[in-house]
């Protein structure tokens, strides 16, 4: 509904173009988003200067006209100083619905203005088909992507998302630390809003070790707009059995619990929390799908990545998001042969280990794209790929010309790769150069997915 309101004001801004008459058909929407679609027209009509002319100040011969162009017209109501179709209309202290809306029915707006005789329609299906899917990466540095212009570390799959889209070159997070950033990212707030300043300890049984529950995430949000959600990768906001992810608004959960994991399923030698003597024992618990421990073959980065085309090939029929949480390539360094071999170029050893993790994310994300287009989802996918916080320089990654790294408040530390496409919508081959921040993605969603519901807490993020 948001997007029909939308349509709708852009064909009315055309009126002086030659438009008379814009025609809506709504399919199989239920009644409260029909009359949210309403409440979008109406108040698109209010607010936009280029729709003023049809709003104030027109004069009465005018509307006579208008009266007269929909005396035939299906329930015309009367809004203000245009004409709006079935079961609407709006006066001067505010909006006013009459009724309901029903499934599979044509709704006219009808402008002042004749001359010529335009007509737009948009149809809208019963869902909006959207999907959103945000990938990141653990430690990224700023210069290790082609499109921020890496030169050793090829990774074509994300340069390809980023011609496709929008390249963010001010792309910031909330705070130059694992934990921290993602409170910021997943609720859209600043985490030091609600106390989560520091990266929590792995303790399974403190239930104030993690993101509180008073603060609502994105995928709860979601929830209430009826999407399927999953969580895979590093979790790294709390261990209890109150804070994971089931109970934080994602439907399923692939993955570990803590800041970090190694990456070779023969290191995952840990049953559960139970054999946790350390906080460095904790990177070798076995996987979690859902609340059960499994037995996992693959390579950590390569399993997330399957996971992930997995839940897309059993929910592409309903709308989705996927929070895609890499653990790669926060140490420790590790990776395979089948990586490695693409590096020989690089001699210096954690170089050429960091190139090949970061080449197993754009293989993965190769995958999940290739996944999307099977599914014919691709174009109306949303997605958004960043890091958590910059590189750590330690021999391994580049953060280019920016100043400091991980774990400081200088550019290197929270100045991060970030683009997002979404064919259907947004031109590829933009390069934005103002700032935005983690903390956007969480308003932008609700924005497009879910515009009348009221958020638990203040977001911090605009749309």
């Amino acid at each position: 509904h948001n997007d029909l309101g939308l349509a709708v004001a852009n064909s009315l801004a055309g009126v002086s173009a030659g438009a008379r008459q814009v025609e809506c058909t709504i399919n199989g929407i239920g009644e409260r988003a029909g009359n949210a679609a309403l409440e979008e027209i109406v108040m698109a009509i209010r607010t936009r200067n280029d729709l003023l002319p049809y709003s104030t100040g027109v004069k009465t011969e005018l509307l006579s006209k208008a009266s007269k162009l929909v005396s035939n017209a299906t329930f015309p109501v009367q809004f203000n100083k245009a004409i709006v179709g079935k079961n609407a209309f709006a006066h001067e202290a505010g909006i006013h619905q009459d009724g309901m809306l029903k499934n599979r029915e044509t709704y006219e707006i009808m402008t002042p203005e004749s001359v010529g005789v335009k007509k737009t329609s948009l149809v809208m299906g019963k869902h909006s088909g959207r999907h959103a899917f945000k990938e990141k990466l653990n430690d990224l540095g700023y210069a290790d992507v082609g499109f921020n212009g890496s030169k050793d570390i090829m990774t074509p799959h994300l340069d390809q998302i980023a011609a496709n889209g929008v390249v963010f070159k001010e792309g910031y997070v909330s705070y130059p630390v694992c934990g921290p950033s993602r409170a910021g990212l997943i609720t859209g707030r600043y985490q030091d809003t609600f106390g989560f300043g520091k990266n929590p300890l792995y303790a399974p049984k403190d239930p104030n070790m993690g993101l509180p529950l008073s603060e609502q995430t994105i995928a709860d949000m979601l929830k209430l707009s009826n999407y399927k959600t999953l969580a895979v990768g590093k979790w790294h906001l709390g261990a209890h059995e109150t804070l994971r992810p089931l109970k934080r608004g994602f439907d399923e959960f692939f993955g570990f619990l803590t800041g970090g994991h190694r990456y070779f399923p023969h290191e995952w030698d840990l049953e559960d929390e139970t054999k946790v003597t350390s906080q460095g024992a904790a990177y070798r618990t076995k996987l979690l799908r859902n609340e059960k421990r499994i037995e996992e073959k693959e390579y950590l980065t390569d399993a997330l990545s399957r996971e992930s085309v997995d839940f897309i090939e059993r929910n592409s029929n309903n709308p989705f998001f996927i929070y895609l949480a890499y653990n790669a390539p926060h140490g420790p360094l590790q990776a395979t042969d089948q990586y490695l071999k693409r590096y020989g170029h690089i001699k210096e050893k954690n170089r050429k280990t960091y190139a090949a993790m970061v080449s197993a994310v754009d293989d993965g994300v190769g995958n999940i794209v290739s996944k999307l287009k099977e599914k014919g989802i691709y174009e109306n996918t949303i997605i958004y790929f960043l890091s958590d916080n910059g590189g750590r320089l330690r021999g391994d990654s580049d953060n280019g010309e920016l100043r400091g790294k991980k774990g400081n408040l200088f550019e290197g530390g929270i100045r991060v790769p970030f683009v997002m496409q979404w064919p259907a919508k947004v031109k590829g081959g933009q390069i934005y150069n103002n700032p935005v921040i983690s903390l956007d993605i969480f308003a932008t969603s609700k924005a497009l997915t879910s515009p009348n519901i009221v958020s638990k807490n203040e977001l911090h993020g605009v749309n």
